[in-house]
């Protein structure tokens, strides 16, 4: 057979066979007389496993592996090659290699999205794999197979900002690679740079703009520089209370300053469930449970407008559409004039969504209802939707509210 250089060879004297010039005999039992036989098989392969999101492809050898027959030289990408089998993807090419003693990193293109039931095999190049003993690598291998991760939806990268707990992130894109985030350990904005290919994340600016207790949030974009924030909790300067916020952050991401902060209710509450949604070009709304203190003092559902001009922000208009606890609020512009509320009521039996009417009152300053009354059952804490409908941006400026209709969900 081929020695693989595991086996141990012994030489032990014959008796009264080997004597020295003194006729000193040479006994059969000796010490230092082993020694192991050369490995003349070259190396092979124990494994292959695709890394994450088919980035690379992980060939663990049976030895240290070299480029040359000397025991030497750092392996190169034609000293493999690789092909797929299977699924949707429709190739692989090696743009890389790495080598940490017998482990060899092949880095991978892949041609064509992978589905997950694709089956990659590495296979060593003629005389171009050797182990210290100069033994070549045989081109017919096992275990040099694997199977490509399903790359439909792919983890490309990650960047931890913050070492301590964080939640509740939101995060607006602000130009072309640069992206705002507000999130809560306390309150911060941050700004990134994130590469089209999503290789490459860096963090630019931070700004903790709340020194204690944040909950619930949302942010906006009001143009190239500048952003809207909505939560609960804490402002140094204005302390506790639901807090509408400003900010004027550079399009390069390199400055966050806050220009605005205002407290429309000052009672604040855990589970706000703030979501905001642009109205027009200076006027927002927001759903949020809330307390409204000290107007309404007493707790609900409730909607509100305001106009914002840079760091001044005025409340406008209020409606509480629902007297007790509502969860989970969802606010967004459906089209024209028209907007929807998702949420769940005191039951958690069911979502809403409603609509509602916030326009100006065109003479006399009066509220304009439209529609009719709502559904008793969602009153009482049933499933339903409800919908929005807002007049023309032309005449809308948020100074009046009313509810106008839902439909059982």
């Amino acid at each position: 057979g081929t020695p693989t250089g595991f086996e141990e060879i012994t030489v032990r004297p014959v008796d009264n066979s080997i004597y020295d010039a003194s006729n000193n005999e040479a006994v059969p039992n000796q010490i230092m007389n082993t020694d192991y036989l050369t490995d003349k098989v070259g190396p092979t392969i124990y494994s292959t496993v695709v890394g994450a999101s088919n980035r690379n492809v992980v060939v663990t050898f049976s030895d240290p592996v070299f480029n040359t027959s000397s025991g030497s030289g750092a392996l190169q990408a034609n000293d493999f090659s690789v092909s797929v089998s299977g699924g949707t993807a429709t190739g692989a090419s090696i743009s890389s290699v790495s080598v940490s003693g017998s482990a060899v990193t092949l880095a991978l293109t892949i041609a064509g999205v992978a589905n997950g039931s694709e089956t990659l095999t590495v296979n060593v190049a003629a005389n171009s794999v050797y182990d210290n003993y100069g033994n070549a690598a045989g081109t017919s291998q096992s275990n040099n197979t694997a199977t490509l991760k399903d790359g439909r939806i792919v983890v490309i990268n990650g960047l931890m900002h913050h070492a301590n707990q964080s939640f509740d992130n939101r995060i607006v894109r602000m130009n072309k690679d640069r992206y705002l985030l507000a999130y809560k350990n306390h309150g911060y904005l941050k700004t990134f740079t994130v590469s089209d290919d999503g290789a490459t994340i860096t963090e630019v600016a931070s700004l903790n703009h709340a020194t204690s207790t944040v909950y619930q949030q949302d942010l906006l974009q009001i143009d190239s520089d500048t952003y809207i924030l909505a939560y609960g909790g804490y402002d140094a300067q204005t302390g506790w209370g639901q807090h509408i916020k400003t900010f004027k952050v550079k399009p390069d991401g390199t400055s966050i300053v806050e220009i605005g902060d205002l407290v429309h209710d000052t009672y604040y509450q855990v589970d706000c469930h703030v979501s905001l949604v642009r109205i027009d070009v200076d006027t927002y709304a927001i759903a949020y449970y809330g307390y409204n203190q000290p107007a309404d003092n007493s707790w609900g559902g409730y909607i509100k407008t305001f106009t914002v001009n840079e760091g001044t922000i005025t409340e406008v208009a209020k409606l509480k559409h629902f007297t007790s606890t509502v969860y989970g609020n969802s606010f967004i512009h459906v089209a024209g004039n028209t907007f929807a509320l998702a949420w769940a009521d005191n039951s958690y039996d069911g979502n809403k969504l409603f609509r509602e009417s916030i326009q100006h009152a065109i003479e006399n300053n009066v509220s304009i209802i439209l529609g009719a009354k709502s559904d008793q059952k969602c009153e009482e804490g049933g499933g339903c939707y409800y919908y929005f409908s807002l007049p023309d941006s032309n005449i809308l400026k948020g100074d009046n509210i009313a509810k106008v209709g839902l439909t059982d969900h």
